[in-house]
C-alpha cells in the first residue's frame, strides 16, 4: 500500500469516528419527569421567559405552557432562582468552555449529563415543589427552581 493510499484510509477512518461520537455526543430526549434531553441548539432569547412565549389568542384556550432561559456562563446558573408554573420548561444552555451538568440535590428529576460549550438541556416540570440542583463537576455552582400550580 503506498503513503497515499495509507493516509486516505487514515482520514477516512477518521471522518467515519468523528460522526460516530459526535452522534453519540449530542442526542435528543424526553423532557418526562426523571428523564431529560440534550438539544444541540441553543433556546430563543438569553435567558427568563423567551419572547413571545405562552401567549394565546382569544377564547377558552388555556395559556400555553412558558419556556424559560438559564445561561450557564463564568461558573454560575445565571438566574440561579427561578419560579415557574406547572407544565412549564426551563432550558439550560452553557456558555462556558468547560462542561457542566444539571444534577438534582435529592432525587433523579434532574440530570443533564455533561454539557459542552454551546449544548442547551431541556426538562418540563410537571410537578409542583422545589427543585435544588448543582454541577457534578463544579460543586459550588447551585441553583433552585420553584414550581408553583
Amino acid at each position: 500500500m503506498s503513503c497515499a493510499s495509507t493516509f486516505i484510509c487514515v482520514s477516512v477512518l477518521l471522518a467515519v469516528v468523528a460522526i460516530v461520537l459526535a452522534s453519540g455526543c449530542v442526542q435528543q430526549g424526553s423532557t418526562s419527569p426523571g428523564a431529560g434531553g440534550i438539544v444541540a441548539s441553543p433556546p430563543a432569547g438569553s435567558y427568563g421567559q423567551a419572547p413571545g412565549q405562552g401567549q394565546t389568542s382569544g377564547g377558552n384556550q388555556q395559556p400555553a405552557a412558558n419556556n424559560y432561559n438559564v445561561e450557564i456562563s463564568g461558573l454560575s446558573f445565571n438566574p440561579q432562582e427561578l419560579s415557574v408554573k406547572k407544565g412549564d420548561a426551563v432550558t439550560w444552555t452553557s456558555m462556558d468552555s468547560v462542561p457542566h451538568t444539571i444534577t438534582s440535590d435529592s432525587g433523579v428529576e434532574l440530570n443533564s449529563g455533561l454539557l459542552a460549550k454551546g449544548v442547551s438541556y431541556s426538562h418540563t416540570f410537571t410537578q409542583e415543589g422545589t427543585f435544588a440542583y448543582h454541577c457534578r463537576i463544579h460543586t459550588s455552582m447551585k441553583g433552585t427552581i420553584t414550581v408553583e400550580k
